[in-house]
């Protein structure tokens, strides 16, 4: 192998290297990100159905109180 050749080699491994580590850094801070955001929602409460008072037409004059 020439020269060019290793250095070129040595390049491409360093490339490598160096997407293994950004790949795996993007997704611990994806991760450390989700764990936030589920510890800062907290857990799901279901509350009692409750009927809206509102209509979109107002009442007719009969049923009015």
């Amino acid at each position: 192998m020439t020269a060019a050749t290793e250095r070129l080699v040595t390049l491409a491994d360093y490339f490598a290297i160096a997407l293994v580590v950004l790949h795996w850094t993007l997704v611990l801070t994806v991760a450390i990100g989700c764990v936030i955001v589920m510890l800062m929602k907290g857990p799901a409460y279901v509350a009692d159905a409750y009927e809206l008072p509102h209509r979109d037409q107002p009442l007719p004059p009969e049923a009015a109180p």
